[in-house]
């Protein structure tokens, strides 16, 4: 309960600063852009994944071997 109200009033708390007048060019790449977007941060976080995992394994590299 206490997470919701402080997210609550921080939503509340920065609604004064939101200015309309910065939306006019909401998607200037279109839809094309947004995917591109998407696409990006997707890989990314894929790729972070991956790279943990494998920083992972390397650190304990002996247990994992021993398991199998």
């Amino acid at each position: 309960m206490i997470k919701v109200g402080i997210i609550l009033a921080v939503i509340f708390g920065g609604i004064f600063y939101v200015k309309p007048e910065n939306w006019t060019p909401f998607a200037p790449n279109g839809l094309q852009g947004v995917l591109g977007s998407v696409a990006a941060v997707f890989f990314a976080f894929i790729g972070f994944d991956s790279i943990s995992t494998t920083a992972e394994e390397c650190k304990t590299h002996s247990v994992i071997y021993l398991k199998q």
